[in-house]
């Protein structure tokens, strides 16, 4: 799967597809990685990378966060979050990537801004 691909499609679904087989990959190849190592390696590469999964990671939370039942909502999300929830994957995507740089955490919040405002 081509990264340089990924970032370039405009549509949300189908840039999720692609960006799915890669998800699993980053993380075996990864997990025990710094942030930093992964810039040095991929330079602006990683902080698209990082941004694609952010992205894409509020979009998987913004359907609960809508929820009118705050309660629930937070419920929701909770458990997609933890271990063997369906976005954990991403979020642990999220948390490797954004390590040592405030880059991924700033695309992050700017992501879910609209969408907590809204």
């Amino acid at each position: 799967m081509d990264l340089k691909k990924c970032i370039s499609v405009s549509d949300h679904a189908q840039q999720r597809e692609l960006l799915k087989p890669l998800i699993p990959l980053f993380l075996t190849a990864f997990t025990n990685t710094s942030q930093n190592e992964i810039k040095e390696k991929f330079g602006e590469l990683a902080n698209d990378f990082a941004g694609l999964c952010a992205n894409a990671l509020v979009r998987e939370m913004e359907p609960k966060i809508n929820n009118s039942d705050k309660f629930e909502a937070a419920k929701s999300i909770s458990l997609q979050l933890l271990p063997g929830g369906a976005s954990w994957p991403l979020f642990q995507s999220v948390r490797i990537l954004a390590g040592g740089s405030g880059q991924c955490i700033e695309r992050f919040v700017q992501g879910m801004a609209p969408i907590m405002y809204s």
